[in-house]
C-alpha cells in the first residue's frame, strides 16, 4: 500500500530526532513513517524540508497519488490536487474553527485522547478513532533516577512559559527550596527571554535538545 503523510510547520528531515530539537507532532510523524516502512508499506513524507532530505518538499505535494493520505494538523492540504482512496486528518490539538469546513474532507479522524475526540464529535460525524503517540524507549539509554527536585519545562514558550515561570514557580519553591527547573525546546528564545529565564532562582535554559539528550535530561 502507498501511503502520503503530509504536514507544514517546522523545517524537519528523516534524522531531526537526533540532530535537533523537533515539536511533538513532527517527531510523531517521523515515527510513524518508520514504523509503516517496517510494515511493508512505500511511504513518503511531504513537508517543509532540507535539500539532504530523503523527505519530499511541501511544493511537489500536487498531482501525486497514493491509496491513503494522512494529513497531520493542516487540513488544507486536503483541498490540494492528491488523487487518494481515504484522507485520514491527524489532530494533534484541540478544534480550530478554522477547519470547521474541513471535516467533510476525511475518511477517518484521529485524535490523541478521548477528551479530543469529545470536542471532534461535535463538529463532525466522521469516524474517530483514538490512537495516543508512542514512544521508542530504544533511545533512552539510561535508567530512571527518582529525582523529585527536578522539573523540565520542554515545549513552546507560549505554551504557558510566563505563567510558569511568575506564578507557579515562585509557589514551589517555598515549598521546595532544593527544586531545578530546566528549560528547553525545539524553537530558538531570543538573547533576553534567555537571559531573564536564567536570573531566576534554580531555573537553567538548556536550549534546543535533539531526543537523546531530552530523554537523558528527564531520567536523570
Amino acid at each position: 500500500m502507498k501511503i502520503i503523510i503530509a504536514t507544514k510547520g517546522l523545517t524537519f528531515n528523516q534524522n531531526s530526532l537526533n540532530d535537533s530539537g523537533l515539536g511533538g507532532s513532527e517527531s510523531a510523524l517521523i515515527c510513524l513513517e518508520k514504523e509503516l516502512k517496517k510494515l511493508g508499506h512505500i511511504v513518503q513524507v511531504f513537508c517543509h524540508t532540507t535539500q539532504d532530505s530523503e523527505y519530499c518538499d511541501l511544493s511537489t505535494l500536487n498531482d501525486q497519488e497514493c491509496d491513503i493520505f494522512i494529513i497531520s494538523r493542516y487540513f488544507e492540504l486536503s483541498l490540494l490536487p492528491v488523487i487518494r482512496n481515504k484522507t485520514i486528518f491527524w489532530c494533534h490539538d484541540t478544534p480550530d474553527i478554522k477547519y470547521n469546513d474541513f471535516y467533510k474532507n476525511a475518511d477517518l479522524i484521529v485524535v490523541l485522547s478521548e477528551f479530543q475526540k469529545r470536542l471532534y464529535e461535535k463538529l463532525t460525524n466522521k469516524p474517530i478513532v483514538v490512537i495516543g503517540h508512542g514512544c521508542d524507549y530504544s533511545d533512552v539509554q539510561t535508567s530512571f533516577n527518582d529525582r523529585k527536585n527536578n522539573y523540565v519545562f520542554m515545549s513552546r514558550p507560549e505554551r504557558g512559559l510566563e505563567t510558569l515561570l511568575f506564578d507557579i514557580w515562585p509557589d514551589i519553591l517555598k515549598h521546595n527550596k532544593d527544586a531545578r527547573l530546566n528549560i528547553c525546546g525545539y524553537v530558538s528564545y531570543n538573547k533576553n527571554t534567555i537571559d531573564e529565564i536564567n536570573s531566576i532562582q534554580n531555573v537553567t535554559y538548556l536550549g534546543q535538545l535533539n531526543k537523546p539528550k531530552l530523554y537523558e535530561l528527564l531520567t536523570n
